[in-house]
């Protein structure tokens, strides 16, 4: 951004990851600021949904491998039960039980 001297200046931006930058010219010198956007840092987790809504705190699943196009959890199909027995009666899990043995 652009600061003149004299001018107290705040501006926002948005970054192309979404993320808005907060800039500031105190209006102690005129010139150029050079803000950079934050990386993008992309992560895989495994999640659980926990009435309705995905949820990765306290999770009954975990990550055992994953790569651009996938990823493998191994869940605690006990844990998720007991999850899904404290749900609201309205609710409704979904819980795959056709590769377990």
């Amino acid at each position: 951004i652009t600061c003149r001297k004299g001018v107290l200046e705040h501006r926002k931006y948005s970054c192309q990851n979404g993320f808005i930058m907060n800039t500031v010219c105190n209006g102690t010198f005129a010139g150029d600021l050079l803000y950079l956007c934050p990386p993008t840092v992309v992560s895989t987790a495994c999640a659980t949904l926990v009435n309705g809504y995905v949820s990765t705190q306290h999770p009954v699943c975990k990550l055992m491998n994953y790569s651009a196009s996938y990823s493998i959890c191994s869940c605690d199909l006990n844990a998720i039960r007991q999850a899904r027995a404290l749900q609201p009666s309205r609710s409704r899990a979904l819980l795959d039980s056709s590769n377990v043995s």
